[in-house]
């Protein structure tokens, strides 16, 4: 399960901007600062190509849970600084694992700011969307969250 904590996690969310534009670094610290909760639709890039889909719930700051689509058997939860990784063909404990050593940490944060030095390591339009891709810069190889 270690895949998922180095995964690529690409989060389609309305940020209720005219989208026909270039949205601007600070447009998006603004909105992802003032987001509460959000739920959708995610897909997971895994590490080998493969691609995972499902449903995600996200609390700010701090918490977010990502429920899997079948044939997947797993449940990823982050609260209380900690991320787990529960997997249903497993028996036993939870993987857990700080949330400050995943992506996640980058949209979880009391205070985001992605204009940080060597934060941001991709920016794109697609279509009507802007795509951001982000990484720890003190920890780049922790993986990219976009």
């Amino acid at each position: 399960m270690r895949a998922v904590l180095s995964s690529v996690f690409v989060l389609f969310l309305s940020a209720g901007f005219a989208l026909a534009q270039a949205i601007s670094i600070d447009e998006i610290n603004r909105y992802l600062n003032g987001l509460k909760t959000a739920e959708g639709e995610f897909t997971q890039i895994n590490a080998d190509g493969t691609i995972s889909t499902g449903q995600i719930y996200i609390h700010r700051p701090g918490r977010i849970r990502f429920e899997y689509n079948p044939p997947e058997e797993t449940l990823v939860m982050a609260g209380g600084g900690q991320l787990a990784i529960f997997d249903g063909r497993a028996a036993g404990n939870p993987d857990q694992y700080p949330l400050k050593q995943t992506p996640l940490n980058l949209i979880l944060a009391r205070n985001i700011d992605l204009s940080r030095n060597e934060m941001i390591v991709g920016y794109r339009e697609e279509g009507p969307a802007t795509v951001v891709v982000a990484q720890d810069p003190d920890r780049p190889e922790l993986g990219t969250i976009e």
